[in-house]
């Protein structure tokens, strides 16, 4: 019998797989799935690395019950790995997104934390200059 982690492994090698074949990886860009050639820099990492890294981003959000972008697992299997994953419960509970907490969740699926820390920090740069992290000290006009 396999675990839900092992059957979230596989559906997150199954769509690292899709997304490097409908050409992740291969050309820069600017939203939040993609490296600028400045991102890439900035943060060490490579046009190589994106289609594992967004796959795993994307369980981990799914997982989270934040985002339903990673539309491969169904409520019960997200159910089972958040039980095999109690660690989460007090992000999960919080609504807050921790950067020791993707890196432990990464590390599960074969990301070094070294590399889940760089996505974490890109993806956060990211939605502060989107304007979807404000801080309370900014003029709504800014």
């Amino acid at each position: 019998m396999t675990t839900a982690l092992e059957r979230l492994h596989v559906l997150i090698r199954l769509e690292t797989e899709h997304l490097g074949n409908r050409g992740m990886g291969r050309t820069f860009g600017y939203d939040w799935f993609n490296l600028s050639e400045h991102e890439a820099i900035v943060f060490g990492l490579s046009l190589d690395d994106l289609p594992a890294l967004v796959s795993v981003w994307m369980a981990f959000e799914a997982v989270m019950d934040i985002c339903d972008m990673f539309e491969r697992p169904d409520a019960a299997l997200l159910a089972a790995v958040r039980s095999e994953l109690p660690w989460l419960r007090h992000s999960m509970e919080s609504r807050s997104l921790e950067c020791h907490e993707f890196q432990k969740f990464a590390k599960l699926f074969g990301v070094s934390n070294r590399m889940a820390h760089a996505w974490f920090s890109k993806r956060d740069f990211w939605d502060v200059r989107c304007g979807i992290i404000r801080y309370g000290d900014e003029a709504e006009s800014e």
